[in-house]
């Protein structure tokens, strides 16, 4: 009903009522006014009265029904976004929404009646919940994050909002809980919380390891234990062990130094893992830097290892971190999870990277040591082999003295046997110290040279029987010559007598051995595969010859000095300067000699000759005379310190007629130039003092007109300056055969 008509019902209402009332007054008669009055205002009354009732009445009706929709909508939204429940004042559960039910993974059914504590987690603490009763019994309202647990065991936290209810005297009765579903958050929380604590304790661990006396005191065999151990114990893994890696032949490996098994409390070494049977591994070790297998039988990389190796040692997550030394792959720290899966964190990547840090700092440092006790022990056989020669030259003059008179009276007492016998020890006994101020010469480098090209294996073959005369005859020798070895430069005579040295001291070394065995064994090798020789051996090829006896090993405090000269364990039986005369031998060939070895179980000696390049067969096509193409009468100066090349080179150039000079070094090379008139130089590049560079920019600068060509065997031979560059884009490289040598120095000459 609209405006209008609610104001013509009231005038007309009030009309009614003015008529009633003159009725009423022409039927009593005259009255005063205010009766009249009062007889109207109550007919009205009676009249609109009850219209109004019905509107207020209506008015309130529709108020009312729009707060309890909008208390309603309220309601719902509330039940869609937040967990609601109330209890009495006992904590028994009155009433749940949807979402509490779907969050606890409960039946509304299952709720009602029952104490709230069916959902604790037991999380919290007694004072917890002292805190939040006295809170909410006492009329206040308590806010906080509380942990829950599901019915089906998980857990879920919330923040909550809880307050009492009170009843029409203000009396508590209940309490009614409102909370918002926080488990996603709190779990990145705890998360980044547990990672932080990752991190320090790891980082924690990475102090104590570098801390250790053992890294101080660089007792790095003892201190594998210590990191396996910890390593294991920090990150909880049951098995954590290092390999160290090596080349041999083409054949990659890795040798097992040290395992520490958690659930067996022990430490195991001595395994050996190879490229030939797990080639998908070691090809990964070559491209990554750490290596992550959170379930080993489902990657290809190491599908070799699930045949026997993981299922025998239940291994089921494996990650892998290789170490270096001098810049390449020394080995590889391994951890390996058995029976339960494990998804490997990045602090746990980050942690075992540090680790492989830690070991590439030990066994650098492992190398350095041995540098300089390789250092400390060639200063210390230089100067005794100073002092050893200049004795030995002296006294080899004197014994030239008691050779000759002592031959004189053997000449002049023919008719005295008594005295010829005595003259005969004399002479006897002078050869003896002869033949010690050879070795003594030899060992001191004043020994005159006679080195040429060496095949081993012929050689070896040749010196079988002098082997064999060397040892007992109840030593087995074997032998193990690899096809292809390439031929050394050295002198025979002292291969010999190094030989002989080998053996004898094979044989000493096994005389309690009831089956003593000797094996010799020839391989070709690279010092790329040998890399823990990097900082004795120059860049090259090599010949390793090894002899591998069953013996009674050499004992720990005995292993420095036994190249040291003087120094034997045999007593009066020994001079002490076998396995010097060996070490000395060596090194004139610029090679060198390690040991390996172990106490009752036998010594491995290796000896390394580099490779020598045998001159070639100097032939040239005939088509055409092209000899005479590159035939010359130049002046040729060839600078190479590695002098048996620098002779085959110039042997090359002299036979088609070039004149030529051999410098062992750039300053030499420098000297000759000043006082000889030179066409060309042909010099090495990688040498001592001066390189090839430079000694190519101080013969531009002196010499302009002195054509230059490089030569080198190595792969990295790029200059610093504009002419280096120049220079490095025509290098020779070694070996070389002789056509394209003569011809580009032909071509040089001829621009």
């Amino acid at each position: 009903m609209n405006r209008n008509s609610t104001l013509i019902r009231l005038l007309v209402g009030l009309a009614v009522s003015v008529a009633v009332s003159a009725g009423l007054v022409s039927l009593a008669g005259p009255m005063p006014q205010w009766a009249f009055i009062v007889i109207v205002s109550l007919l009205s009354t009676a009249l609109v009265f009850p219209y109004f009732k019905h509107r207020i009445a209506n008015i309130a009706l529709t108020k009312s029904d729009i707060v309890i929709e909008r208390l309603s909508r309220q309601v719902d939204m509330l039940n869609q976004a937040a967990i609601v429940s109330e209890t009495d004042i006992n904590g028994i559960i009155t009433h749940v929404n949807q979402m509490f039910c779907d969050v606890a993974k409960y039946e509304r059914e299952e709720l009602i009646g029952k104490n709230h504590n069916i959902i604790n987690s037991g999380y919290h603490s007694t004072a917890f919940w002292v805190e939040y009763w006295d809170t909410i019994s006492n009329g206040g309202v308590w806010r906080g994050e509380i942990c829950n647990l599901a019915k089906d065991g998980s857990i879920y936290w919330v923040y909550s909002t809880v307050s009492p209810i009170y009843d029409l005297e203000g009396e508590i009765v209940g309490y009614n809980s409102v909370s918002v579903n926080i488990t996603e958050s709190k779990i990145a929380e705890q998360k980044e919380l547990e990672r932080q604590r990752r991190t320090i304790r790891y980082n924690e661990t990475l102090t104590e390891l570098i801390r250790h006396p053992k890294f101080i005191n660089q007792e790095y065999d003892e201190l594998l234990d210590v990191i396996t151990q910890t390593v294991s114990n920090t990150l909880g893994v049951k098995r954590v062990s290092i390999w160290t890696y090596e080349v041999n032949q083409d054949v990659q490996s890795i040798h097992l130094v040290n395992l520490w098994d958690y659930l067996e409390q022990k430490h195991y070494r001595d395994e050996v893992l190879t490229s030939a049977d797990f080639p998908g591994y070691f090809k990964a070790l070559d491209l990554q830097r750490v290596l992550i297998y959170d379930d080993v039988y489902k990657d290809a990389d190491v599908e070799e290892f699930t045949k026997d190796y993981f299922p025998s040692n239940n291994i089921v997550s494996m990650m892998d971190a290789p170490f270096y030394r001098s810049g390449k792959l020394a080995g590889v720290i391994c951890l390996e999870q058995v029976d339960t899966i494990r998804h490997w964190l990045l602090e746990d990547q980050s942690f075992i990277i540090s680790i492989a840090d830690i070991l590439t700092i030990i066994y650098e440092s492992k190398r350095l040591h041995s540098v300089e006790e390789s250092l400390r022990h060639s200063e210390k056989l230089e100067a005794l082999g100073k002092l050893t020669g200049g004795i030995a030259h002296d006294f080899n003059n004197m014994l030239g003295v008691i050779m000759g008179y002592s031959e004189l009276l053997v000449n002049a007492l023919d008719d005295n046997p008594k005295l010829l016998k005595f003259a005969n020890q004399i002479q006897t006994a002078s050869k003896r110290g002869a033949k010690l101020t050879s070795n003594l010469l030899s060992f001191s480098r004043r020994k005159q040279m006679h080195e040429e090209e060496v095949y081993l294996p012929e050689f070896l073959d040749e010196q079988l029987e002098l082997i064999q005369k060397s040892l007992t005859v109840g030593i087995n020798i074997k032998y193990d010559f690899n096809e292809d070895i390439w031929p050394v430069w050295l002198d025979k005579s002292d291969l010999e007598h190094a030989l002989l040295n080998m053996c004898i001291n094979a044989m000493h070394a096994m005389s309690e051995v009831r089956k003593p065995e000797l094996i010799v064994t020839l391989t070709n090798s690279h010092t790329d595969d040998l890399t823990e020789l990097d900082s004795v051996l120059r860049e090259g090829e090599y010949v390793q010859l090894e002899f591998i006896d069953n013996g009674t090993g050499i004992r720990d405090e005995i292993l420095p000095k036994i190249f040291e000269p003087f120094y034997s364990t045999k007593g009066d039986e020994g001079t002490g300067l076998g396995l010097a005369q060996v070490y000395s031998f060596l090194s004139r060939c610029q090679g060198t000699v390690t040991v390996d070895t172990e106490l009752n179980k036998g010594t491995c000696f290796r000896l390394y000759f580099p490779r020598h390049y045998p001159q070639a067969a100097f032939e040239f096509d005939d088509n055409n005379n092209a000899d005479d193409k590159v035939k010359g009468s130049e002046h040729i100066l060839i600078v190479d310190d590695e002098l048996p090349l620098c002779y085959m080179t110039a042997e090359i150039l002299a036979n088609l007629g070039y004149t030529t000079h051999c410098s062992e070094s750039a300053s030499d090379a420098l000297e000759y130039l000043d006082s000889n008139d030179v066409d060309l130089v042909l010099s090495d590049i990688i040498m001592p003092n001066m390189n090839g560079y430079e000694l190519s920019q101080a013969i531009i600068e002196k010499y302009p007109k002195i054509k230059i060509q490089l030569m080198s065997g190595f792969a990295d031979t790029k200059g610093s300056s504009e002419i280096s560059e120049k220079l490095a884009g025509s290098i020779i490289r070694k070996p070389f055969v002789p056509n394209e040598l003569v011809e580009k120095i032909r071509a040089l000459l001829d621009e």
